[in-house]
């Protein structure tokens, strides 16, 4: 039997003892603190040196493999990740210029069919019973005009239909907020108290972390700053895209700039290329009209007189040829009969009597005549009165109707945007339950790993209680460095709670800006419904208006009867009458084609000056945008902040101290320094648990601050303004963060310094090893003494 047999064979002989713990005290899920065995002094220091190697040996030969839980991906923070480029000038604005060509278009179109009505309404109005179907038309026309606003009602009462919904919808989303906040409030209660286990954990494990502290402490300092120079390299990228952006956005908002003013400018040149042809051909018009006006009224005076004086002459000839019979048949019965003569004499009376009689139905066909013209002439100032009155209801509607459907475009933006907003939230918390569901994974994975460690622990245990009482000598350096680490630790709480309060603070900005939108909701349903009722009632007077209109209709058709009745026993005045009232109409109808034109002129007019504002508006937003973006470009140049230099001198400090404390605990580091090599497995495998405690940590902070941020993301900022706003406080804060991140990078970095110096003066247990005849080729039992199996072999 050889030398290497032998010994497997007594070690294995020997029986666990009871005074040794069991692995389970070590574990996290259970609060439990270990209790340290009791064991004779004759079996504490029994073949110390080999007893190492035979256990290696042994947990060798069972070929049993470590499996370390996998670490936690790092989660970026969301201000270091790339922000989304905000596209400044949408394509609204195009679609906006789009619909007002097509709308000057149908304008254009609507003007010449106007042209064409004018036209068939002086064919028309050469009768009074056309006039008179005229108005049955409009009357037709207003009854639709009713009938559209009936339908406006219906949609008035829809839109007040979805307004319901979405306040119900609103209300959910404010319960699902509620009871959002209290689960994070539990997760944080959750988190709080395994704080407090990691607490009492850490106390326990002070009695077993000596030498071994400051290796993991340095591997801790290297692993956070390669952490820290992937985040600056991440930042400088931000900043670089971020510049970038700027400027691509700078170029495309010079571009669209330039774009809009050339088509400004041709729609200007075209607006008075046309107002120009308008306005001559207008004053064309108006010259004719006014010298056929005074050539009309010239001929109907002339006619007129001639008329009248062809009058007088007839009845002149019928009194002369008369007054010569009479004298005739006077000379002729003078001499044959006397007696006749009074009977001739009472018949001359009688026709005298009878012109007198004809002179006074004579004057009263005038008078008649006269108030006729007063009549018609009043019927054709109240049918402008109307026309005007009717003009006047239909733009005020058509100004309602584009109101009420800009209102309605508005609330539907609001209600896609809180829809997206609902998606992506709910998106969010679909990622939250996976991640939740990988690190259950990861957590039982590294539970039964543990037990794996637990079961190879065992045999280790009885050397390691023999440790226990030489360890205690290095605590004053545990407390050092321990005392660093609480400092960083309250600082970090610290920033934790400044965190809590911000989100806070957001959230009742938040909460008043909704209420402040609520408010605004109520005074705009408010209006709406004032409107309505005023629109109410114009119909109800419009209604009234047409009523009366139908009683004047039905008065001058009885006028009518009566005219035409008259103008039968009168046709020599007939014709007179009728070329006066020709002339009148054809006046009329210049008059309104007048009308119209005005009426024109000052609809292109207020839409010149609709678009005038529109295109100012636009460039204000543009000069806003450019001075914001200014703005954030010297805000990163001022981000350069000197490093302090008093924490320099303090540190040297400590170092001098530190050299002073290190010569004299040199040489019991050179004792101990051989007794520890077994317990690193251990260790590392409580240093990995302690690491994946604090990622979950970290992790569930970083969600909780996500759903905080998303939360104020759907709350709010839904004006463009507003989010450029949000923009630069974000960007504010992030610059406040990296100022006090470089201050904790300069405070590591002289702790990693301190660190080295102490490694470099340090003996490690490999300087002190000899060669002797069991290590001399034997590879196996020395690498197991280094080298743990599996993945910890790496870490080693």
């Amino acid at each position: 039997m050889s030398f290497l047999k032998a010994k497997v064979l007594r070690f294995n002989e020997i029986s666990d003892k009871d005074a040794t713990p069991s692995p389970a005290d070590y574990n996290l899920h259970l609060k439990c603190n270990s209790s340290g065995g009791t064991i004779p002094k004759s079996g504490r220091f029994v073949d110390q040196n080999p007893a190492s190697s035979e256990i290696s040996f042994v947990s060798n030969s069972n070929g049993q493999q470590i499996t370390t839980p996998n670490p936690p991906k790092v989660i970026r923070h969301p201000l270091s990740r790339k922000p989304k480029p905000e596209i400044l000038f949408q394509s609204t604005d195009d679609e906006v210029l789009k619909e007002k060509i097509v709308e000057c278009t149908n304008k254009d179109l609507y003007i010449k069919e106007l042209t064409e009505k004018i036209d068939e309404m002086k064919q028309e109005l050469n009768c009074l019973k056309n006039k008179i179907s005229q108005l049955v038309q409009d009357k037709n026309v207003l009854e639709s005009t009713i009938e559209q606003q009936i339908k406006y009602k219906n949609k008035h009462e829809i839109v007040t239909g979805k307004l319901i919904e979405m306040t119900e919808i609103l209300e959910q989303m404010k319960i699902n907020n509620t009871t959002i906040k209290t689960e994070n409030e539990t997760n944080l209660i959750n988190l709080l108290n395994n704080m407090e286990t990691l607490k009492t954990l850490l106390n326990n494990l002070k009695k077993v972390q000596k030498n071994e502290l400051e290796n993991i402490v340095t591997e801790m300092k290297e692993f956070h700053q390669k952490e820290i120079q992937q985040l600056e390299s991440d930042m400088l990228k931000t900043v670089s895209n971020m510049h970038n952006l700027i400027d691509e956005e700078k170029t495309n908002a010079e571009v669209r700039l330039n774009e809009c003013k050339k088509m400004k400018e041709k729609e200007i040149s075209n607006l008075k290329v046309k107002y120009q042809l308008l306005h001559d051909d207008f004053e064309a018009k108006v010259k004719q009209l006014s010298e056929n006006h005074k050539e009309a009224s010239i001929l109907s005076e002339i006619l007129m007189k001639e008329k009248c004086e062809d009058i007088e002459r007839g009845w002149k000839i019928k009194l002369e040829e008369i007054e010569a019979k009479a004298e005739a048949s006077l000379r002729d019965y003078q001499s044959i009969v006397e007696s006749n003569a009074i009977d001739n004499e009472i018949e001359k009376n009688k026709l005298l009597s009878d012109l007198t009689q004809q002179k006074k139905e004579l004057e009263l066909m005038q008078n008649i005549n006269q108030k006729i013209k007063i009549d018609f002439e009043l019927l054709q100032i109240e049918y402008k009165n109307l026309c005007a009155e009717l003009s006047k209801i239909i733009i005020e509607l058509n100004n309602t109707r584009e109101e009420h459907s800009k209102e309605i475009q508005e609330r539907d933006i609001t209600v896609n945007q809180a829809l997206h907003d609902k998606h992506l939230y709910e998106l969010t918390i679909q990622k939250t339950h996976k991640t939740i569901d990988a690190l259950k994974k990861r957590l039982m994975k590294s539970d039964h790993d543990v037990e794996q460690l637990k079961a190879e622990l065992e045999p280790t245990e009885e050397s390691k209680l023999e440790v226990e009482g030489k360890c205690n000598r290095l605590v004053d350096e545990l407390e050092i460095v321990t005392s660093l680490y609480d400092v960083i630790e309250e600082k970090h709480e610290l920033a934790v709670k400044e965190a809590e309060r911000r989100i806070l603070d957001v959230e009742e900005k938040l909460l008043c800006k909704v209420n402040f939108f609520k408010e605004q909701a109520d005074e705009k349903i408010k209006e709406t419904l004032e409107n309505y009722e005023k629109t109410k009632k114009e119909l109800n007077t419009v209604t009234d208006h047409l009523y009366k209109q139908e009683a004047i209709n039905t008065k001058a058709q009885e006028c009518l009867a009566i005219s035409q009745s008259e103008i039968e026993r009168l046709e020599l005045l007939a014709n007179e009458y009728s070329s006066k009232i020709l002339t009148l109409e054809s006046s009329c109808s210049d008059l309104e084609e007048q009308l119209i034109s005005t009426k024109l002129q000052n609809a292109v007019i207020d839409e010149n000056s609709t678009l005038k504002t529109v295109i100012e508006l636009m460039q204000a937003s543009e000069n806003d945008l450019l001075n914001q973006l200014n703005d954030l470009k010297q805000q990163l140049k001022k981000t350069d902040v000197g490093l302090p230099n008093h924490n320099l001198n303090e540190m040297a400090q400590k170092l001098e101290l530190l050299e002073t404390e290190n010569v004299k605990l040199r040489k019991t580091i050179q004792q101990q320094d051989g007794l520890i090599g077994p317990f690193r497995s251990c260790l590392q495998d409580y240093e990995k648990e302690y690491t994946m405690l604090l990622s979950e940590k970290e992790n569930a902070e970083k969600e909780a601050k996500e759903i905080a941020l998303k939360y104020a993301e759907i709350l709010g900022h839904q004006n463009h303004k507003q989010k450029i706003k949000y923009m630069v406080d974000l960007k504010s804060q992030n610059i406040k963060l990296t100022d006090d991140k470089k201050q904790l990078e300069h405070k590591i970095r002289v702790q990693a310094r301190l660190i080295e110096k102490l490694k470099t003066e340090k003996t490690t247990p490999k300087k002190k090893s000899q060669k002797n005849k069991e290590n001399v080729g034997n590879a196996s039992l020395n690498s197991s003494r280094v080298d743990s199996p599996g993945r910890l072999r790496r870490l080693n």
